[in-house]
């Protein structure tokens, strides 16, 4: 296993280490979730070595297997394997640089057999699945996590962790759920980047897209904050906010219409 380090950078932004890692960077968790992934003999915690590859000298390696556990809010399939060729812009049937990754979706609703096989895995996927519940039903950010600590303890679920770590829990939670507000960030961005002037069906679906991340992020924040975090002007993101408010139960589709009719 590598060892991812300790800080990453998004879009200029950047995230510490995140709760999953911490909490499958303790040994004896690592273990358990290797060898559910390797179907091998029982691992003990012993076995496993976190190293950082480094310099330019070629040495000797296990053969590499790489996996990504999902728990983001879009719908994805319980197991599926991706190629970094599928993204090619040129196709070819045998590309020079190939990877393959599966991708386990990990969210309890899913229900992947690694949750039923593997205890921390199933632990670490309740706290997230608690977490979004709370804030589904209102909670603030901070106070979804805070109440999901309490029925994690009460309910014997990551307490070694959560009483070791503390406080450092809610800012490593803190970050990833910020990370996924920065990768819809990154959507909006590539829609910016990738539209097409002069086409205005094209056009209005991007600005759909787009006024769907407003939407989602003016219901925790304000017109002024939403600006900030997404890099768009205030009057613009006030705008979109009164044809939210005057057509609440119209899609995102058609309130895209509606200002694009009042811009002309």
């Amino acid at each position: 296993m590598q060892q991812w380090k300790n800080e990453m950078q998004l879009s200029g932004r950047e995230f510490k280490s995140s709760a999953f890692t911490a909490y499958f960077g303790i040994a004896r968790n690592a273990a358990k979730l290797y060898q559910a992934l390797a179907h091998s003999e029982p691992i003990r915690p012993e076995d496993i070595r976190f190293t950082t590859l480094e310099g330019v000298k070629t040495i000797g390696i296990p053969t590499p297997e790489f996996y990504v556990f999902y728990n983001g809010t879009q719908k994805q399939p319980a197991e599926q394997i991706l190629k970094i060729s599928d993204a090619y812009l040129e196709k070819t049937d045998e590309p020079m640089l190939e990877l393959k990754v599966k991708v386990i979706n990990v969210n309890l609703p899913v229900g992947h057999p690694i949750l039923k096989e593997r205890r921390p895995m199933f632990e670490y996927s309740f706290f997230i699945q608690q977490i979004r519940e709370y804030m589904a039903a209102g909670d603030t950010r901070d106070k979804a996590i805070a109440k999901s600590m309490d029925v994690c303890l009460k309910r014997g679920i990551m307490v070694d962790f959560i009483e070791e770590y503390g406080s450092e829990v809610r800012n490593m939670l803190f970050t990833e759920f910020n990370m996924e507000d920065a990768l819809e960030v990154r959507g909006a961005e590539r829609y910016e980047e990738g539209k097409i002037e002069g086409r205005s069906e094209g056009k209005a679906e991007g600005k759909a897209d787009e006024i769907r991340i407003i939407r989602n992020q003016l219901k925790k924040r304000s017109v002024s904050e939403t600006a900030e975090l997404l890099g768009l002007e205030e009057a613009y993101v006030k705008e979109i906010d009164r044809l939210c408010r005057e057509y609440p139960e119209e899609p995102d589709s058609r309130i895209a219409a509606r200002y694009l009719e009042e811009e002309k």
